[in-house]
């Protein structure tokens, strides 16, 4: 209606001054308008984009509906199994200062090494895509989890 109306009143005031800024107006208008309508919008809600492929993926991945889910699954895999491996030193690292019958000043830097794991579990577990975009990244940050959990083992042994 706005853009009509604009078009409307530049035809009437046609060979003014006041017609070419109308005009102009009412062509950046339309223009935005079609910008707004033609623009493509990823579609990622709570589920999984899995779940409906051919509408979720192909504007930037342009595969056949069976290749991108066997490259995801191809991604995928790793990153759940390491993620797994990550989660259960973590476990063990929370069991072991439980056990380890020791002072809270004794525990302090077993604490801080499990409280970093966990923080790195929680960012993959958070971020939810089990790495689809940035495999690498999601595997050095659960390498790092399971770093700071073995830490944390090694700081709750004895001094020899």
């Amino acid at each position: 209606m706005h853009s009509a109306h604009a078009f409307s009143r530049a035809a009437r005031l046609r060979g003014s001054a006041g017609a070419t800024a109308l005009r102009r107006k009412a062509a950046l208008i339309l223009n935005d308008r079609r910008r707004a309508r033609s623009r493509w919008r990823p579609r990622h809600p709570v589920r999984s984009p899995l779940r409906n492929v051919n509408h979720a993926c192909p504007t930037c991945h342009r595969w056949l509906e069976e290749e991108l889910k066997a490259r995801v699954d191809t991604i995928q895999t790793p990153t759940f199994d390491m993620r797994n491996l990550a989660m259960d030193a973590l476990v063990d690292s929370i069991a072991d200062i439980e056990a380890a019958g020791k002072t809270d000043e004794q525990l302090a830097k077993p604490r801080d090494f499990q409280h970093r794991s966990q923080f790195y579990v929680d960012f993959i577990e958070a971020e939810n895509s089990t790495g689809i975009h940035a495999p690498q990244e999601a595997a050095r940050i659960l390498a790092e989890s399971i770093d700071f959990s073995q830490k944390c083992q090694v700081a709750l042994r004895p001094a020899t």
